[in-house]
C-alpha cells in the first residue's frame, strides 16, 4: 500500500472508531467517555493510548492554560519512541477547526522525544479533537486528542432513525449506501 492509502486508512479507522462528530455549539452536558478531556489541566501531560501494531510513536501532550471561547488554545505535542534508523513521520489535522500552522507531513530523527507546538482559537464551547497521525518502519498510528472548552461536550451522532415496528418493538432504519 501507498503512504497515502495507508494515512486514509488510518484516517477512516479514526473516524469510525470515535462514533462521534465534534459539534462544538452542542448545548448537552459532557460525555463520560472522554476520560481524557475531563482529566485535563493546564500544565499536565496526557498519554495518549497507543495500539498494539502501530507505529511504535507514543504521544503525550499538554495546555499551558485552560481553552476559552475566542483564545488561542496552545497544545504541546510530544512524539517519543523514535527508534527507526530512517526516524519517522507525524502529521496534525483538526477535526472541524483551523490550525493556526497546518504541519502536513513532517520528518522526525531517531532518538529523544520531541515537541511540537500547535494552536488553534475554539469559536464556541464543546469538545474538540485534534488528530496526530504518526508513520514509522512502514507502521501508521491515528490518535485523537480530545480538547474540553467550557461545558458543552460531544454530540453524538444518530445511526439511522429510530420507530417503532407494528409489534410493538423499537427498530433502527439505516440509510442505504
Amino acid at each position: 500500500m501507498t503512504h497515502t492509502t495507508l494515512m486514509a486508512l488510518a484516517c477512516a479507522l479514526l473516524s469510525a472508531s470515535a462514533l462521534a462528530t465534534t459539534n462544538p455549539q452542542s448545548s448537552s452536558g459532557a460525555v463520560g467517555a472522554i476520560s481524557h478531556a475531563s482529566a485535563q489541566k493546564p500544565g499536565t501531560w496526557i498519554q495518549a493510548p497507543m495500539k498494539k501494531g502501530g507505529s511504535g510513536v507514543s504521544v503525550r501532550w499538554r495546555m499551558a492554560a485552560a481553552p476559552k471561547v475566542g483564545e488561542p488554545v496552545s497544545l504541546t505535542i510530544e512524539l517519543g519512541g523514535l527508534r527507526s534508523p530512517e526516524g519517522a513521520r507525524f502529521e496534525v489535522k483538526g477535526e472541524n477547526i483551523n490550525l493556526a500552522r497546518a504541519t502536513g507531513m513532517q520528518a522526525l530523527k531517531a532518538g529523544p522525544p520531541q515537541q511540537q507546538q500547535i494552536s488553534f482559537t475554539p469559536t464556541a464551547e464543546g469538545v474538540y479533537f485534534i488528530n496526530v497521525f504518526t508513520e514509522q518502519a512502514g507502521r501508521v498510528s491515528a490518535v485523537s486528542l480530545p480538547v474540553q472548552v467550557g461545558k458543552a461536550g460531544v454530540k453524538l451522532e444518530k445511526p439511522g432513525q429510530t420507530t417503532t415496528l407494528p409489534s410493538g418493538e423499537r427498530a433502527v432504519i439505516m440509510p442505504s449506501s
